[in-house]
């Protein structure tokens, strides 16, 4: 039986683990909301390209009509956990009225 490759997403001290929904920061596991995640994930998958909102909320929330104020919440948290700053940020940039950016390498 073959076994599947196990990905992580690794920046700065940070490590996104897909299959098991961990993120790790210095090594500690941190609690992260599930949406969060997904915000999270999307964002890293699509680093450097402009992710409009519309796009970001499809693509987590789904079937699901939800306004823009939970992606903003869930962006809040997000850079809560990651201790990046709105005004300089090294992962998550905002695009003024259009969306977000994963700036972070990974």
């Amino acid at each position: 039986m073959k076994t599947r490759p196990f990905h992580v997403f690794l920046f700065d001290d940070v490590e996104v683990e897909p299959q098991t929904l961990n993120v790790l920061k210095a090594g500690r596991e941190i609690e992260i909301e599930p949406k969060a995640f997904k915000v999270l994930l999307f964002l890293i998958e699509n680093q450097g390209r402009l992710i409009e909102k519309s796009e970001l909320l499809d693509a987590v929330w789904q079937d699901t009509h939800v306004t823009e104020n939970a992606l903003t919440r869930e962006i809040a948290q997000l850079r809560r956990l990651l201790g990046d700053d709105p005004k300089a940020p090294r992962y998550i940039q905002t695009v003024h009225r259009r969306g977000f950016r994963f700036i972070g390498p990974v």
